[in-house]
Order: C-alpha cells, then structure tokens, then sequence
C-alpha cells in the first residue's frame, strides 16, 4: 500500500514539473492560457456522456410517444433498454465495446419505436409476441452485465478477455435481435397484403354485385336509351318482318308506349344477334327522316325487341287522297326525303346492300312485296319516316321501288284510267308538282327514272305524256294521251314561257 501511495507521489510531482516548465517557456501569457492543460486539442466525449445522452433520449421519446400508452410492451421494451444503457453506463473499463453496446441498443429501441408507431393498427399478436422476446432478450443481457459488473477488481483483471467476448456475445445478440424483428414486420406486411388482397376481391365481388342489381333495376342504359320490359309496352298487330343486313332478323309488332304508337322489333329465334344493344350503334342515326330508336329490350327480359318510332299512317293511304296535286306531291315529297335519307346514311360510311338485286331471283315476289320498306310511313305533316335499317337493307333505289309496288305496277308512277279527263288531271297534277316552288327539296330524276324505259320509245316526243304498254307479245309501246301543253294553256304562268324545256333528256335535274 505505502509502495502504491509512492509511486502516485512521485507521479503527480512528474507532472506538475512538466506543467512548470511549460509555463516558464511563456513568462508573459496571462488569463486562461495559464490554465493547466496538458493539451490543446478538443475534448473526447466519454462514454459516460455517450450512454448517457443515449438514455435521455430514449426517455424523452418514451414521456412524449403516444405509442407507448397504446401498446403497453411498447414501454416495456423502451424501458428494459434505457435499463440496459444505464447498466452498462456503469461498467469500468471496455469503453469502446460499451459505448457500441449502448449505441446499438438505443438505435435498435427507435428502429423498433418508428416501425410499431408508423401504423397501430397493423401490430397483431404475432409483433406482440416479439415484443415480449426483445423484452426479454434485452433483460437477460442487462443481468448478465450487472453479473459481470459486480465481480471483484481482480476478477475483473482476470476475466478481462472473457468479458471482451461477452460484450461482442451481447452485441451479436441485439443484432439477431434486429433481424428477428424485421422478419417479423415483414411477415405481418405480407399477412397484411394477402388480407388486402382477399378484401380487394370480395370488394370487387360487391361491386359487381351492386353493379349488376343496378343495371338490373335501372331503366336507362349508357346511352341514356330506355330499357324497356314488357309491361311498358302494348303489343297490337304484326306489321310483317324485318330484317337487318342478315345479322339480325324478326317480326315488326305495332304497339303503343306512353300513349304513342310505336314499332316493337322482336327478334326471333334463329336471329343471328341475339343482343339489341350491339345492334344500337348501327341503328341510333340522328336525322329528320330516320326513325328514332326509343331503347330495348332490359338485360333481366328473356324476349329481346327494340322500340322506334313510326309513323301514324302507311304509304298507301295517299292514294285515298281525292285531290291528284296534293296526292303526287306526297309521292315526290317521300321520294325527296328517302335521297336524302339515304344520302346521309351514305355518308356516316353504313354498310348497306341493294336488295333490289338480291331478290330479283324470287319465284313469288308478292311474298315479299310486303316486306318492302316495312317501317316507310308518314308523319302527321305528311314527310317520311324510315328505319335505318330498312335504308341499309334496300339501298337507294327503295322508296321507287316501294311505290312500284303500291301502284301494282313497276313502271307506272300513276294508276291507269280509262277516264281521258282523269289521266289529264293527274299528269297535271304532276307536272305542277314538278314545278312547285314549294318543295324545298331537290330531286334527281336520272336516278329515279325506271331503268330508261322511256328512253327506249321512239315514237314518243317532247311534251308527249301517256303510258307504256307491253301487250302484243311483251313489246313496250308508248300510247300518247296528249301534249302537256295543252294542259297549261288556260294557266296564265306558264302563257309566256316562263317553264322551258330541254331537249337533253340527261340535263340536270329539275328543281
């Protein structure tokens, strides 16, 4: 002990020579450069100020978490670690391995503080349960050093490598610690996507559940088209079939819907399509003379049909009209609308074909005479309406060909007479027509004309009006009924001229 105590002595008497000597080298400084410093470089932070700063903080973010009251083995954790830092604050020697062992015990504390805080909800029994093992693991390691700790200085001295290697022990621990943690983390993130996942499923199962209860109890598609069931509308007569482009094909029902009369397509059950809706984006044509489309048949209905709008009489009416002008200007006026009709459906690029030809082989035409322009009716004011379908099944000569067969004739435009006086009246009639500055509308006579069948007559000249004949064996013959001429003598427009005449049969057309 005295031999101790002498060797201290003699010590600090070394250094304080060193210290005079020093300061004899600079007589005149004065003020704090006279303090004692053996050098002048900063201080180095011990590891008491490292475990410590470690500990504060991690009391800090324990007081101000509200993790922590949530979770209760949050502030378990947090306090066996602030434990372990204190513990090994005390421990004397083996500064580097303490201040790493208190560092990574404080890093891994907020690791796991920020992982459990970022989501509450997301912590199950399975981040408990590691919860409770990092409490524990940190525990078992705070025991082992205060074991360590408490040894005598000369067990210390002894077992000084020993506790080097249970200090890098405690160190690896923490680390499987970490990655324990982690591994648990991840598992509950995959747990949680694999929940997501069956909950996103039966979600999307109840969309298309409530989609589908919605289609069904709706009334109106996309296209805002009604969806219509069977006690919306009231079937009254078949109207004959109809048919579409060979896609679709049925039979045509006069009905009535909200108190208008309306047509109701029924397809039958050999129909190619089988769904009015695929068929709305050919039939829906925006136009004066095509026939709207007032919607189809709902999805929840096993009979498919789709609604337009008709007309309030046929065709064949106009030749009740006892007025013969008012009577051809109904004709010239359909046959204006139909071009047009058709001239726009023309242009939205529709396919169509002439069934003008395709049927030219039928053995009965009067079987299918009937089905001519089915839909080709009039409206109150006497304009047409037809359906686009119809525009699309019998092309650009349909409406010439339709009042063929209302005449019963397919060259004839006025129904023969044994009456001179009648016949004289109607050409009249229609020569007046032809001149009318009332109608609007302009048409194209060399389309119309039937297949230049008055072009062939020789024996016919200008101003001559009659009719065709095909008795004597089938020769076509004209019989002249008069000169037009001598029907617009007594009408003082036409006294001066004012109507001329060409002689070029493929002039213009008249307007």
């Amino acid at each position: 002990m005295l031999k101790r105590n002498y060797l201290l002595s003699s010590t600090c008497v070394l250094y304080c020579t060193l210290t005079l000597a020093e300061a004899l080298k600079h007589p005149t400084t004065t003020g704090p450069a006279m303090s004692l410093q053996p050098f002048s470089s900063p201080r180095r932070l011990s590891k008491q100020d490292v475990l410590g700063n470690c500990a504060v903080l991690l009391e800090t973010i324990q007081d101000a978490s509200a993790a922590v009251s949530v979770i209760p083995l949050l502030g378990s954790v947090m306090g066996a670690t602030i434990s372990l830092i204190r513990t090994v604050e005390r421990v004397q020697g083996l500064q580097e391995r303490s201040i790493r062992l208190g560092k990574r015990a404080a890093d891994l504390m907020k690791h796991v503080h920020d992982a459990v805080s970022h989501d509450l909800e997301a912590v199950d029994d399975y981040l408990l349960a590691n919860l409770r093992s990092l409490t524990d693991t940190l525990t078992a390691i705070r025991d082992g050093i205060e074991k360590e700790k408490n040894m005598t200085w000369v067990s210390r001295f002894l077992r000084h490598q020993s506790l080097s290697d249970a200090f890098d022990n405690h160190m690896e621990t923490l680390d499987i610690a970490w990655r324990s943690f982690d591994t648990c983390c991840l598992i509950n993130l995959r747990q949680r996507l694999e929940t997501q996942s069956q909950q996103s499923l039966q979600l999307t199962i109840r969309v298309g559940e409530l989609v589908h209860h919605v289609q069904m109890s709706s009334s109106y598609d996309a296209q805002q088209l009604r969806l219509f069931r069977w006690h919306d509308v009231r079937l009254n007569k078949p109207r004959g079939p109809w048919n579409l482009s060979d896609v679709a094909n049925g039979t045509e029902f006069e009905g009535e819907w909200s108190g208008r009369t309306v047509a109701v397509r029924v397809f039958d059950e050999d129909s190619s399509c089988q769904d009015p809706a695929q068929l709305m984006d050919c039939v829906i044509v925006n136009a004066e003379t095509i026939a709207q489309i007032f919607g189809y048949s709902h999805p929840h209905v096993w009979e498919r049909f789709y609604v337009m709008e008709i007309g309030c009489r046929p065709l064949s009416t106009s030749l009740d009209i006892p007025d013969p002008r008012r009577r051809f200007r109904i004709l010239l006026q359909t046959l204006a609308d139909y071009d047009n009709a058709m001239q726009y459906a023309i242009s939205l690029r529709l396919p169509w074909k002439n069934r003008f030809v395709a049927h030219g082989s039928v053995s009965n035409p009067s079987s299918w005479k009937s089905q001519w322009l089915p839909s080709a009716s009039l409206r109150e004011n006497g304009s047409l309406i037809v359906a686009i379908e119809d525009l699309l099944e019998h092309g650009p000569y349909g409406m010439f060909k339709l009042w063929s067969f209302i005449y019963d004739d397919e060259t004839a435009w006025v129904r023969p007479s044994t009456d001179p006086s009648d016949t004289q009246s109607n050409i009249r009639s229609l020569f007046l027509a032809f001149v009318d500055p009332d109608l609007s509308r302009d048409i194209d006579w060399r389309r119309w004309r039937s297949r230049g069948d008055l072009l062939s007559v020789g024996d016919a000249a200008l101003g001559d009006y009659g009719y065709v004949s095909t008795l004597g064996g089938g020769t076509k013959t004209f019989v002249r009924l008069g000169d037009i001429r001598g029907l617009l003598e007594a009408d003082p427009r036409y006294v001066d001229g004012v109507v001329e005449f060409s002689e070029d049969l493929n002039a213009a057309p008249i307007r």
